[in-house]
């Protein structure tokens, strides 16, 4: 037979990786991906069984080893470093393992509620300082988009681990929101129904009550909201992620807060800026990133940029127009980076005029690796 020359990929050189996990260079696949992953582990993480499903969310220990041989776990709270074992509840048996919840029967039990087969309910869990993780479970609907704000469902002595939807199978018993089966799934059909807060050493102090939690937008009726509007105001006051998951028609101004980010699930998800819509960064610290728009007026500019330290990445803008458009993006800000960016149907390609850039009083603009074509 013939030789055969070949890369060998079980050995890797990669200096930034390697320091994360203390591991010295060439070594091998299998030491590096089991200690990556564990690096990657957070502290009372929600999550479903993989692969595969059964019928318990289960619950992260507090404390996890790192890949470098170092522990990481949930900050003090009242005071103290709460120890939490890894746990699980039954949704379908009411039966829980590790550590106490509450409200319960009894030791390894938990009381589910009432509900109309069908109907959706939202439980959010809160890990207290008693060592006791609290649920509460909202009020039933049945539509997902008229749960409760999983804001409510959290107990402010306590620390927010995140919440879960659910959907009735009997009158006790559940599965994850829109599962084809009697099962806990972090994301039947690819929509979410597991949303935990990241509360790791290197996340915002949990233990005051903050949040950056996500809000999942769908016309179609599969999320949160559907409007802009309805997103935003899920949202606290101290921001959060809006992730567009289908396409949307936005026919009325858009104001953006502050501290929010704008994210395409999908580059099909487009937004289509009609006559009366628009966008308004109003807020300092926003993002836009992977987002699709068409532009069907050419009455207004589709985003106006008011408030400092906003980026835009990766999006695409269009207009459905025959005739060039000039201007879709006006800046009047500072520190605004927009960049890897798309615009069709620009009136002077040469002169990047699809984006409108003050030309005094304000500093630190960039933009760069944008495209401009006719």
């Amino acid at each position: 037979m013939a030789g055969q020359t070949f890369l060998d990929d079980r050995q890797v050189v990669n200096r930034a990786t390697l320091e994360v996990i203390a591991a010295q260079a060439n070594t091998q696949l299998s030491v590096i991906l089991p200690e990556f992953n564990s690096e990657l582990d957070v502290p009372l993480r929600l999550h479903a069984s993989f692969p595969t499903p059964d019928a318990n969310l289960r619950i992260r220990a507090s404390v996890t080893t790192t890949g470098d041989g170092g522990q990481k776990s949930m900050p003090p709270l009242g005071n103290s470093i709460i120890t939490w074992p890894n746990s699980s509840i039954n949704f379908q048996l009411g039966t829980t393992t590790g550590g106490t919840f509450t409200p319960n029967t009894g030791a390894g039990t938990i009381t589910l509620p009432s509900s109309t087969i069908g109907f959706y309910i939202r439980a959010g869990l809160t890990l207290l300082p008693s060592g006791v993780v609290s649920v509460e479970f909202s009020a039933q609907s049945s539509t997902l988009v008229g749960l409760a704000n999983a804001g409510t469902l959290f107990n402010s002595t306590g620390l927010p681990l995140g919440w879960i939807d659910l959907q009735a199978v009997t009158a006790t018993t559940y599965k994850t929101a829109n599962s084809a089966s009697n099962i806990i799934e972090n994301a039947p059909g690819g929509v979410p129904a597991i949303h935990r807060f990241e509360i790791a050493t290197s996340s915002p102090a949990s233990t005051q009550n903050f949040a950056y939690p996500n809000v999942f937008l769908s016309p179609a009726g599969a999320g949160n909201a559907t409007t802009f509007a309805g997103a935003i105001a899920l949202l606290p006051a101290t921001g959060g992620v809006i992730v567009l998951m289908d396409a949307i028609t936005v026919s009325t101004p858009v104001s953006v807060p502050h501290n929010v980010t704008i994210l395409g699930r999908a580059r099909n998800a487009t937004i289509t800026i009609a006559t009366g819509g628009g966008f308004t960064v109003a807020g300092q610290d926003c993002t836009f990133q992977d987002l699709s728009f068409l532009m069907t007026t050419t009455a207004s500019t589709g985003l106006v940029v008011s408030a400092d330290d906003f980026l835009m990445w990766r999006c695409t803008w269009d207009s459905s127009s025959a005739s060039s458009t000039n201007i879709y993006v006006n800046i009047m800000a500072n520190n605004t980076d927009i960049e890897e960016n798309t615009f069709h149907k620009v009136l002077a390609p040469s002169a990047n005029t699809g984006i409108e850039f003050p030309s005094l009083g304000y500093d630190g603009n960039i933009k760069d690796k944008n495209i401009f074509t006719t």
